[in-house]
């Protein structure tokens, strides 16, 4: 826990803490999505910007790492924790998460607030339990022992690395064991944030000086040639030129799924599964004013998202729909886009590092059937391109299913589209992402350390 996370005292970090347990308890009780709910909790709250941070390190935090704690504390209590309260089960684990991996806040004072929180919260029952349990933890956290690696590695890794063991297989089977472990250990790691330049308004190297004055040093990334990397992660809202929409937050693996699109001034796009509109913004700013972007999505909500993002960025040529991708409205299904993006649904598998609420809300059933999904909004895409045109499917996981999959389906039943090399619109700085006969894209948290996405450009006959 950095400086900038840390409680300045028990009773002004009282309020966070409480915070944090209710936004857990809607992601465990509701499946609720993290961002969101804890979005939605801080921008209702008064608290100041150290308690926000903190309460932030401890939702995330505490998903993150919520396999290895259940786990910790199912091996020590006389009682399960499943039949907890949820609202309980949630301090409960983020009492767990401060005695495990904070450096700052002292174990008594992480014991004694979580103990405060339960009877704070109607539970004076449980109490004692809470307390027992979370000492006894504390008492043993330098001798703690996992599941024997050599006889079940599986079980090992999903306890020690904190993921559902259907998660861990599929990683196995993808990797082998080692490598499979080391993909694990970059879903553990706080991602760095990174935006991407607004080009209609500034220089990547212009705004890379304006964060450098103000105390936030960035680094060019490594692919996207519009991507800045920051040395250290702040709240959004307070970087220089936020408000004056210079920037949006986006991985660089994301970027490179615009610059595969690689849209044209004055051309006609579609966004086909737009929220919450990052791909969108890119797109918009590469066709220009004489250009135009249709973003699609089925959920209101999010939607609402990318008309925020493309306002804060000056970009009026933009026109959000709600809509099914799979039966599209009227104005979409007519067709005629020069070019079209299908960044599917998936299972996620390739941002756990990002959300690691999603580890365990996705069912291990997830890929098969998000990958019909997937192949229907795909072979309603392909019909929306116009002759000659280019259409882009991309998915941030890493699942046979959702990835070659769907392709092999889509290429077998679809004789007029044709795969086309992206290295000719990457460029040489992403051939290690170009894999696979060098037609698709692939990027991994482990080995090139951004997001996990797959994505095979392709064009229509004319």
């Amino acid at each position: 826990m950095s400086a900038s996370t840390r409680p300045p005292d028990s009773r002004s970090s009282g309020s966070a803490r409480a915070l944090a347990i209710e936004v857990l308890r809607r992601v465990d009780a509701e499946d609720a999505y993290a961002d969101l709910a804890l979005g939605g909790a801080l921008s209702k709250s008064s608290l100041d910007a150290r308690d926000r941070a903190f309460a932030t390190d401890l939702v995330y935090g505490t998903l993150r790492w919520r396999g290895r704690i259940d786990y910790l504390l199912l091996a020590r209590a006389k009682r399960g924790i499943a039949d907890l309260p949820p609202d309980a089960r949630a301090a409960l684990r983020a009492g767990a998460y401060q005695i495990l991996f904070s450096r700052s806040t002292p174990v008594h004072a992480a014991v004694d607030e979580t103990v405060k929180l339960i009877r704070g919260l109607g539970h004076e029952k449980l109490t004692g339990f809470v307390n027992a349990l979370l000492r006894r933890l504390a008492r043993e956290r330098n001798a703690l022992q996992y599941p024997d690696r050599e006889k079940d590695p599986v079980a090992h890794a999903a306890a020690f690395h904190a993921h559902p063991a259907w998660i861990v297989e599929r990683a196995f089977e993808r990797f082998g064991e080692e490598e499979g472990v080391c993909s694990l250990e970059a879903n553990n790691e706080i991602p760095p944030l990174v935006l991407r330049v607004n080009a209609g308004r500034i220089t990547p190297g212009e705004l890379s000086a304006q964060l450098g004055e103000a105390g936030f040093p960035a680094r060019p990334g490594r692919f996207a040639p519009g991507a800045l990397v920051l040395s250290k992660r702040a709240p959004i809202g307070a970087l220089p030129g936020f408000s004056e929409g210079l920037f949006a937050v986006q991985d660089e693996a994301s970027q490179l799924m615009g610059c595969l699109v690689d849209a044209q001034p004055g051309e006609r796009v579609l966004d086909l599964c737009a929220a919450p509109g990052g791909k969108t913004a890119h797109l918009a700013e590469c066709v220009g004013p004489g250009g135009s972007v249709v973003a699609l999505d089925i959920h209101a909500g999010r939607l609402g998202l990318v008309g925020d993002l493309c306002r804060r960025l000056g970009l009026a040529n933009v026109e959000s729909l709600l809509g099914d991708a799979r039966k599209p409205p009227p104005q979409v299904a007519r067709g005629g886009f020069d070019r079209v993006l299908v960044d599917a649904p998936c299972t996620g598998l390739g941002v756990l590092r990002r959300n690691p609420d999603a580890r365990w809300r996705v069912k291990q059933d997830a890929p098969g059937r998000l990958a019909r999904l997937q192949s229907e909004i795909l072979d309603r895409a392909r019909t929306l391109v116009r002759p000659g045109g280019v259409l882009v499917y991309s998915v941030c996981t890493f699942t046979q299913e959702e990835t070659d999959g769907v392709m092999s389906s889509l290429l077998a039943s679809s004789p007029e589209v044709v795969v086309e090399l992206p290295g000719k619109v990457l460029g040489r700085a992403c051939e290690e992402v170009i894999a696979y006969e060098r037609y698709m894209v692939r990027t991994w948290p482990h080995r090139q350390g951004i997001d996990g996405f797959y994505a095979v450009r392709m064009r229509r006959k004319g």
